[in-house]
């Protein structure tokens, strides 16, 4: 006959057991959503953006090691995290170190923004940050915001919806607007999201 103290150990391991089949799919970092992340145990709606963040500043995770780089993610969570998440090939090349400049004291000139054509609006919702930065108005901090934003909405439903992100409000809409575009949004996905709301591959 068992004891009190046998089922309770055997409840326990049974429980552990459930837990981990739970966590069956494997998430793919370089692909997942914010939503996707959040299924990872102490991953909240900020830190999942926190890494949506930092793939697209990296341009691709080369090592689930990479999320160490995330404030507050240590090796203890990290070797939590890893049995349920990987990284696909990262093809990102690395951005080559500019030489030094001849002259360090004289600010050099800011690149001019190639617009886009008329007609040829480039669209929030597949736009990369480094497309994004290439209209005025908007820099390498603010792409970042709105990609990041982005991938938590699952796209966005006209260009409006960027006055969600802080320091973009109706005057900076009206200076963007002539040259931005949403595409088509069906069911909170943009149809040209595909690599941040597919499911993660096992």
């Amino acid at each position: 006959m068992f004891s009190f103290k046998s089922m309770m150990v055997g409840l326990a391991l049974f429980c552990g057991a459930g837990a981990v089949f739970a966590q069956e799919e494997v998430i793919d970092l370089n692909s997942a959503s914010a939503e996707q992340l959040m299924t990872l145990k102490g991953v909240g709606r900020k830190r999942a953006e926190e890494i949506v963040a930092l793939r697209v500043s990296k341009g691709c995770f080369a090592s689930v090691d990479d999320l160490k780089e995330v404030k507050g993610v240590g090796e203890k969570t990290l070797e939590h995290w890893r049995p349920f998440v990987k990284t696909s090939e990262c093809s990102a090349a690395p951005q080559a170190e500019k030489p030094a400049e001849k002259n360090p004291g004289k600010p050099a000139a800011a690149p001019k923004a190639e617009l886009p054509e008329a007609g040829a609006l480039l669209d929030i919702n597949r736009a990369s940050a480094e497309e994004l930065v290439t209209i005025k108005g908007i820099g390498p901090k603010k792409a970042e915001e709105i990609v990041t934003l982005r991938a938590s909405k699952g796209c966005f439903g006209s260009i409006d919806e960027l006055k969600e992100i802080k320091g973009i409000g109706d005057k900076a809409i009206e200076k963007i607007r002539p040259y931005l575009k949403a595409g088509d949004c069906k069911n909170g996905v943009s149809e040209d999201a595909i690599d941040l709301s597919k499911p993660a591959k096992k």
